[in-house]
């Protein structure tokens, strides 16, 4: 369980370095408009939405390996 915990916090570690630095370049571009209207459709949206419910249930969840 703690590995996926892990991989599950990577993931979305790399994903929002990503947005932020796709972010930068475009305001650097000057075409910081056009790429929040490209993030803010539903694809981006449910992707959040699915990674915050599964963190949501990981954290619920009990780990196997650390019982007291």
């Amino acid at each position: 369980m703690t590995r996926i915990r892990l991989l599950l916090a990577t993931i979305v570690s790399i994903l929002l370095t990503a947005g932020y630095l796709a972010s930068q370049l475009a305001f650097k571009n000057g075409s910081a408009a056009e790429y929040a209207t490209k993030v803010d459709q539903a694809p981006v949206v449910l992707l959040s939405l699915g990674l915050f419910i599964l963190a949501v249930i990981f954290l619920f969840l009990p780990d196997k390996e650390t019982e007291n």
